[in-house]
């Protein structure tokens, strides 16, 4: 049995398929199909399947129900004819009139076939006429405007559903019957050993549903004032089933307040050490988040806490409240030229994004000034101090006498008479953005020291001509000058 007049109007997926039976005197196999009209080989490449009038979709065609008095659906022709034309393909294809109200040739029997779409296979067991529902689990069999419908069953023919005669031809229920010795894998639209019939009611009904999704919370809403777990309870009725649904969801605040606090933000810039390449970040979140960099190829997780090492040199360690979260994010490839870095930290209902200015610098270490500044200087006398160290990248010096700001000098090297005989304090201090290394020396300016008690050592009374006479003196000298001998 095809029931080709009734098709599905829509997208959906099948519920229920509810029928009454006959008396049935033995147990009946049945197969339930839906079908999918489609072009022959031949009609394929020149008419388009979906563009058939077979059922109205809002573009204009008719329905079965738009029929006036005096005139029948007819399903092949998508037309209403006069009740005495044929619609049946095969009659007519024996001469009748009614070929005429056939427009386009595509919808003849030789051209026109159903694909299985679904099946479904079930058992009615032997007994008195009883009416059935048939359940269709789940959201698998799937329908689409245009399909259709048949039943298999090995009854006997007209044995199984019940019907009754109808004084009046009603095309809405007209049907397919063909008799087969075996089960059919898929009817033919039009088959020369069907028979098509209108004069009878049968008692069978096919529920199906188109998904809709209607928004309970929609985007005019404020949402929720408070943080934590809320219940949604629906009733949903569909006309046929009444159920009452209910599921729970958090209400998290969404992650905000992303920022660097270590190491400190230097003129919008954030300078980190080469061996140490991390970040401190902090967040406000209600929930537990995650953070890292883009094109990096992991993630961090956020803490209560400051890592200990961190916590003494920032007050932004200080967890206001307990929204607060603290993460270390190890950068990688980062160099001693400025480069732009998106961090990003998420939990579980948002996420938020900075980019940062981030370069590497070296630290200094083993700054010391040369010569030694401690060796004894002598007033009036110019002496010159060069800065060495064995690292250090990006440096300035300083270079400070004493304390005062007033002898504060920025060189590389640093130029100084003393005028006045005294102990000095010489600061050398190295920075660059990560670093910061001082050095204090104790300088002894003096006058210097007059050359005296000049001693020759005793020279022999007889020298023998051409001999060499080695002789020695001794003097009293400033160490910080050097004498010679003549």
């Amino acid at each position: 049995m095809a029931f080709p007049g009734w098709v599905f109007r829509q997208r959906g997926f099948l519920v229920a398929l509810e029928f009454v039976t006959q008396e049935l005197r033995h147990t009946v196999q049945v197969r339930f199909q839906v079908h999918r009209p489609e072009l022959g080989e031949d009609c394929e490449e020149t008419t388009n399947i979906t563009g058939l009038p077979l059922a109205s979709q809002g573009n204009g065609t008719r329905s079965p129900l738009d029929c006036s008095a005096g005139f029948q659906w007819c399903p092949w022709s998508n037309a209403c004819l006069p009740l005495e034309s044929c619609c049946d393909p095969a009659m007519c294809a024996n001469g009748s009139a009614a070929s005429k109200a056939d427009p386009n040739p595509c919808l003849h029997e030789n051209h026109l076939r159903n694909r299985l779409l679904e099946e479904s296979f079930f058992d009615v067991l032997p007994g008195p006429s009883k009416q059935y529902l048939l359940l269709f689990r789940g959201k698998d069999a799937f329908v689409g405007p245009n399909d259709t419908i048949s039943i298999q069953h090995d009854a006997g023919p007209g044995a199984f559903l019940l019907c009754h005669p109808s004084p009046v031809p009603s095309d809405p229920i007209s049907y397919l019957t063909s008799t087969s010795s075996d089960w059919d894998p898929g009817f033919l639209a039009h088959d020369a050993a069907s028979s098509w019939r209108n004069d009878s009611v049968c008692f069978l009904r096919v529920l199906f549903m188109a998904e809709e999704t209607v928004p309970i919370i929609g985007r005019e809403n404020s949402g929720v004032d408070r943080y934590g777990l809320y219940s949604v309870r629906a009733t949903v009725d569909n006309g046929v089933f009444t159920t009452n649904l209910s599921c729970n969801f958090w209400a998290v605040p969404p992650v905000q307040g992303l920022c660097v606090i270590y190491p400190a933000v230097q003129d919008g810039k954030i300078y980190v050490p080469t061996n140490r390449t991390w970040l401190v970040v902090k967040v406000s979140s209600r929930v537990n988040a995650s953070a890292g960099w883009l094109g990096g190829n992991q993630s961090f997780p956020f803490e209560r806490h400051c890592p200990p090492t961190v916590a003494p040199l920032t007050a932004e360690c200080a967890r206001e409240t307990k929204d607060s979260w603290f993460s270390v994010i190890t950068l990688d490839g980062i160099g001693q030229n400025f480069s732009t870095v998106v961090l990003w930290a998420e939990n579980a209902v948002s996420s938020q994004n900075i980019s940062i200015m981030v370069k590497a610098e070296e630290p200094i270490r083993g700054l010391r000034a040369t010569p030694d500044p401690e060796t004894r200087v002598l007033l009036n006398k110019r002496v010159s101090y060069v800065p060495m160290m064995d690292a250090g990248s990006d440096v300035t010096f300083r270079w400070t006498v004493d304390d005062k700001p007033s002898f504060t000098f920025y060189n590389n090297v640093f130029k100084v008479v003393y005028q006045t005989p005294a102990v000095y304090k010489l600061s050398l201090t190295a920075s660059n953005h990560v670093s910061n290394v001082t050095v204090n020396y104790n300088i002894t300016v003096e006058k210097m020291n007059r050359m005296k008690d000049l001693m020759v050592s005793e020279i022999p009374s007889l020298i023998p001509q051409n001999t060499t006479v080695d002789l020695s003196a001794v003097v009293t000298v400033d160490s910080a000058v050097d004498a010679t001998f003549l």
